[in-house]
């Protein structure tokens, strides 16, 4: 929930973070370190073979997003003492459609490498879920900022960077290498896993749920268009009910090496 109930809402949060955790650190094998790449703006894909191909050629892409809005004269140095403040509502769209269109991603790249049916279903929703928030979010965008430019960056990263820190993780905007969009850490280590793949995508989609019931806990808080505080209110809902069906996912995937 999002209103008085919020720490115990929280406290389920850490509990549900906690038994995945530990249920991935039973099930997980030892992984290879993940080759450092630069992901860029690229060519769009889809499909395992052409995410993780694009991934580790740093030409990726995620349409839909933020960064398809004018920025401005980007020239101008981003001191935080000169950025033009955009209003909470927008920063909120711009960066949970930024995520979302990560998410769908990570979620298609799910549905194609992971060995248990369970993860698949999961991957497939995750995928479907995220392409349809970003459609609703970019229809919200068009009808209330129709020739607003995209958010200085620095507003994205310290929202994001908030809830990551109320969520107790370590507070790195989510930007992915400057595009939270394309969450290139991520998307790395799930094209390099071998064995564990599975957990290894179970503890990603984890971190990346917990991050956004915190963001929906702040948005409830801020948001003024009533559209978005019942938007803010279904992810932390829907959130923690899916951050409940992966502790339990998580004690009995079935342990396989995914297709190459």
């Amino acid at each position: 929930m999002l209103d008085g109930t919020m720490g115990s809402s929280a406290a389920r949060r850490g509990v549900a973070v906690m038994v995945v955790a530990v249920a991935l650190a039973v099930a997980r094998p030892a992984m290879p370190a993940a080759t450092q790449e630069t992901v860029a703006t690229g060519t769009p894909v889809t499909g395992a073979a052409a995410i993780c191909a694009a991934v580790t050629a740093g030409t990726l892409a995620t349409p839909g997003t933020a960064d398809d809005h004018d920025h401005g004269d980007e020239s101008v140095p981003t001191d935080p003492g000169a950025v033009v403040l955009a209003p909470f509502d927008l920063v909120y769209i711009d960066a949970m459609a930024a995520r979302d269109a990560g998410t769908a991603t990570i979620g298609r790249l799910i549905a194609d490498r992971a060995t248990d049916a369970r993860v698949r279903d999961l991957g497939q929703t995750l995928a479907a879920g995220g392409e349809a928030n970003v459609a609703a979010l970019g229809a919200w965008r068009e009808a209330w900022y129709p020739a607003a430019p995209a958010p200085d960056d620095l507003q994205l990263v310290q929202l994001v960077d908030e809830a990551e820190a109320g969520a107790g993780a370590a507070a790195d905007g989510g930007m992915g290498g400057g595009d939270p969009a394309v969450p290139e850490d991520d998307l790395l280590t799930l094209c390099t896993a071998t064995d564990g793949f599975d957990s290894v995508a179970l503890e990603i989609v984890t971190a990346r749920i917990v991050t956004d019931v915190a963001l929906a806990a702040i948005a409830f808080g801020r948001a003024e268009r009533v559209e978005l505080l019942g938007f803010a209110r279904s992810r932390g809902e829907s959130g923690e009910e899916e951050l409940a069906r992966i502790a339990v996912l998580a004690t009995g995937i079935v342990v396989g090496t995914p297709p190459v």
